[in-house]
């Protein structure tokens, strides 16, 4: 999954045009995407934690990744929620689907439920 920026919808295909929100070249690559494979991601943060705003401990979650070298990337990686936020900060304790699994806190602006697979 990646961060991408809807350019564009076609009603006749159902779909997006989409570029991603970061992109590694000078040249911006579209691509079309089939609108039930678009995860819109809200556009505030809640004044205040409710049930439609917290990833309880065990939720499967998809997150962007820090990278030490550039900052957030643009994609989207697969996780469960170890640990809630402790403070107002509202950062979650993530580990990461892979081999090793990795593990971080990751602000809750830069997460999302994730589809059933």
């Amino acid at each position: 999954y990646i961060l991408g920026i809807i350019l564009d919808f076609d009603p006749e295909t159902s779909s997006y045009l989409v570029c991603d929100a970061d992109p590694e070249m000078t040249n911006v690559v579209t691509f079309s995407v089939y609108y039930k494979d678009v995860i819109p991601l809200p556009t505030s943060s809640p004044t205040r934690r409710n049930k439609q705003t917290t990833y309880g401990v065990k939720s499967r979650v998809l997150a962007l990744w820090y990278d030490d070298v550039g900052g957030w990337t643009s994609v989207f990686y697969k996780a469960t929620v170890m640990k809630t936020p402790q403070t107002q900060e509202c950062y979650y304790y993530l580990k990461y689907d892979g081999t090793p699994p990795m593990n971080a806190y990751v602000q809750e602006k830069f997460i999302v439920y994730s589809p059933e697979d």
